[in-house]
C-alpha cells in the first residue's frame, strides 16, 4: 500500500496543479501526488 498516485492514474489537470506554485480554490486535486512531486 502506498500513498502516492502512479503518474499514468493522474489526470492532465491534476498533474498541472502539482507541478503549480499554488492550488486554486476549487481546484485542489482528488488523488494523492506521484512520488516525484513530493
Amino acid at each position: 500500500l502506498t500513498n502516492y498516485t502512479a503518474d499514468d492514474q493522474l489526470l492532465a489537470d491534476e498533474r498541472a496543479a502539482f507541478e503549480s506554485d499554488t492550488f486554486e480554490l476549487g481546484h485542489i486535486p482528488v488523488h494523492a501526488p506521484s512520488q516525484q512531486f513530493c
